[in-house]
């Protein structure tokens, strides 16, 4: 237990979206399940995914002082356009420093966890 949660381990633990009319904002509840804090800047990035198109959506936060222990809540606004049947939404993390990727500690993550899916 202890060797898994060295440094820091963020989680994706809920997320949720709400529509309303053509807007929609995407809801991303996001812990540190580490016992420490990553220390340098890291991004929050959205990507939206469909038919061989990528779309990035950068997330203003700051995981990267959230402490072990302790969780965040992203809210993201989405564009009408981007609410398309068929598109996958993924979230990734992203160290600024080197653009180097953070791995969710989500089973089955990679480098990037699978958070919905517009039907």
């Amino acid at each position: 237990h202890i060797g898994m949660h060295m440094g820091y381990r963020f989680v994706v633990e809920k997320c949720t979206c709400e529509r309303r009319g053509k807007a929609a904002c995407l809801t991303v509840r996001l812990a540190n399940r580490g016992f420490a804090c990553c220390g340098e800047e890291v991004q929050f990035r959205l990507l939206l995914v469909q038919g061989g198109e990528e779309r990035v959506i950068p997330a203003d936060c700051d995981l990267g002082r959230l402490e072990g222990g302790k969780g965040t809540t992203l809210q993201i606004p989405l564009e009408g356009e981007v609410q398309r049947s068929g598109m996958h939404l993924y979230g990734s993390l992203q160290r600024v420093r080197d653009r180097g990727t953070i791995v969710f500690a989500n089973e089955g993550a990679g480098d990037r966890l699978l958070l919905g899916l517009f039907d």
